[in-house]
C-alpha cells in the first residue's frame, strides 16, 4: 500500500520533533507486485511524525472509487519505529508494521498482518528485511527483503529502482499460493514545490495472487502524484 511510501519519507527528514501529512493519487494501487485496487485509481492519505531521539510513527489509509460503485477502502497501515545514524552516511532502522486490506473478489474479502523489520540506508541504497508470523492468512509465516536505490538525475529528477523477495511457509491452502515470489519496480520521479510526479513500471512472479489464489495484474505500468503538506 502506499502508506508504507511515508515510512521511507519520515526516516529520511530532519532530526526534529514534526509531523507531517501526505496524499497520493495513483493510477493503480500496487503492493509488492500485486494490485490491491485491480487496476484502478486509488487515493492514500498519510500522518506521519517523527521525533529528534530517532522515534517515528505514522498512520496512512487508501481508497478507491471504481466505476458502477460508491466509495470504498482497500486498507489501512500503522508503524511505528526507531531510526539512528550510524557514522556519517548510513542509517539503520527497527520497527513495526500492521496493515489491513480489503481485496474485492466476487465479494469483499478482508486480510491483516503484522510485521517487524529492520533495516539500513545509506546514501542512495537501502536493504530492509520484514518478518511476519501471520502474513494476510493464519498460520503462514514470511520472509520480505527489499532493496531499493535512487539515482538523481537533475536537482529535481530522479531515478528509482526496487526488487522484493516474499517467502513464504506454513499455513493451510494451496501450496502454489506459498511459493517463493520476486517483485521488481523502476521508475522516474519529477519533483515540485510541494509535491512530485512519478512514473512506475512493476512486475511480479510468478502469476499467483498470495491473497486470493488469483491473477491480479501481474505486470503494470502507473502514473502517481503525491502532495507534502
Amino acid at each position: 500500500m502506499a502508506a508504507l511510501t511515508a515510512l521511507a519519507l519520515i526516516c529520511a527528514a530532519p532530526s526534529r520533533a514534526q509531523i507531517a501529512a501526505s496524499a497520493s493519487i495513483v493510477s493503480n494501487d500496487i503492493y509488492r507486485g500485486i494490485s490491491l485496487s485491480d487496476g484502478q485509481p486509488a487515493l492514500t492519505v498519510n500522518l506521519a511524525w517523527d521525533d529528534r531521539s530517532g522515534a517515528y510513527a505514522g498512520i496512512g489509509a487508501t481508497g478507491e472509487v471504481p466505476a458502477g460503485y460508491g466509495p470504498r477502502l482497500l486498507g489501512h497501515t500503522e508503524y511505528a519505529g526507531f531510526a539512528r545514524r550510524a557514522g556519517v552516511r548510513a542509517t539503520w532502522d527497527v520497527g513495526v508494521s500492521h496493515a489491513e486490506i480489503v481485496a474485492y473478489y466476487d465479494r469483499p474479502y478482508r486480510y491483516s498482518e503484522t510485521e517487524v523489520y529492520a533495516g539500513v540506508r545509506a546514501r542512495d541504497l537501502s536493504l530492509y528485511i520484514y518478518w511476519s508470523p501471520h502474513y494476510y492468512r493464519p498460520g503462514v509465516h514470511a520472509l520480505y527483503l527489499d532493496l531499493s536505490a535512487s539515482r538523481r538525475l537533475a536537482p529535481r529528477l530522479r531515478l528509482f529502482g526496487h526488487v522484493g523477495l516474499l517467502s513464504p511457509s506454513g499455513g493451510p491452502g494451496d501450496a502454489d499460493a506459498r511459493r517463493a515470489q520476486v517483485d521488481l519496480r523502476a521508475g522516474v520521479a519529477a519533483e515540485f514545490t510541494g509535491g512530485e510526479l512519478d512514473l512506475t513500471a512493476s512486475a511480479a512472479r510468478p502469476g499467483e495472487d498470495y491473497l486470493g489464489g488469483s491473477t491480479r495484474m501481474r505486470n503494470a505500468l502507473t502514473l502517481g502524484a503525491s502532495f507534502f503538506f
